[in-house]
């Protein structure tokens, strides 16, 4: 009898060991799985450990992200990751059942995940939420043509996917018009002459988020100087024509050539007035 109460408890003992065994390579499988992170191999994770519940994003701006979640009855310490385009980003281990992320990237897509930790290192399976950081809006806003009825303006795309632009111009508090655009570039057109305009610009993700406001001012030129502008005389308006600039006109440079554009009209004009002059 002695004999048989000895073997069945080498039995029980090396059953024992086996589930340990299986139970150490459950934990090292589903860490590979999960997180790639081979730092983790020694760690036990077990269904035996809750889970934290209802992991939920309690706010998210450009650069950061409030977290918060339900903490299982006994668990007090928990584990928080951070994963972004495949990599892990940030580990770390708080008593609190809510954190804040710092230093994210504007419109990127975040994955988070907490597992509970018990006071023997033993971890729960996590449990996750993925979301997007905000947009930031255009940069780097230029003007690049005003008219005396239109203003055109490009910008630089920011370092993330975006979706498209929404852009509005205002005049005061009243909306004139406002356009969706998937390039770097706006022209509004039919506008009011000699009346300054609030251009606004929002960046839109995929998901619908969108940024804050981003704001350019123009100012629509005269219908004069509007006219001058097509003429090219621009310049002159306020300056008057130099002699120099008079004197190169010569025989030289006096042809029948009818002008190709408007810009070319009024030099064409001063030539043919001066025709009988250097004759």
């Amino acid at each position: 009898m002695a004999d048989a109460d000895t073997s069945e408890d080498e039995a029980f003992e090396d059953a024992s060991e086996f589930l340990e065994d299986e139970e150490s390579l459950l934990c090292t499988s589903l860490t590979h799985q999960s997180f790639e992170d081979d730092s983790k191999e020694n760690c036990v994770l077990t269904d035996g450990v809750p889970a934290p519940g209802d992991l939920t994003i309690q706010s998210i701006s450009t650069h950061s992200a409030v977290l918060i979640w339900d903490p299982p009855e006994g668990i007090v310490t928990f584990e928080l990751s951070c994963f972004t385009d495949g990599e892990q980003t940030e580990t770390r281990t708080t008593n609190s059942n809510s954190a804040e992320v710092e230093k994210l990237k504007p419109g990127r897509e975040y994955t988070f995940s907490v597992a509970s930790v018990t006071e023997k290192d033993r971890r729960s399976l996590p449990v996750t939420v993925t979301t997007h950081t905000k947009p930031v809006p255009p940069e780097r806003i230029k003007v690049d043509h005003v008219s005396a009825d239109s203003v055109s303006l490009s910008w630089e795309s920011p370092d993330f996917p975006v979706w498209e632009y929404h852009v509005t111009c205002w005049q005061g508090d009243q909306l004139v018009q406002e356009m969706t655009t998937k390039s770097n570039e706006a022209t509004f057109n039919n506008l009011s002459s000699d009346v300054k305009y609030s251009i606004k610009f929002t960046t839109v993700l995929e998901n619908g988020s969108e940024s804050k406001m981003a704001t350019r001012y123009a100012h629509t030129k005269t219908n004069l100087e509007g006219l001058l502008v097509s003429l090219g005389l621009m310049n002159h308006f306020k300056d008057k024509l130099s002699l120099s600039s008079v004197l190169q006109i010569s025989e030289k440079t006096i042809t029948d050539k009818a002008p190709t554009s408007l810009s070319s009209l009024p030099w064409c004009f001063l030539k043919r007035l001066m025709m009988p002059t250097n004759k």
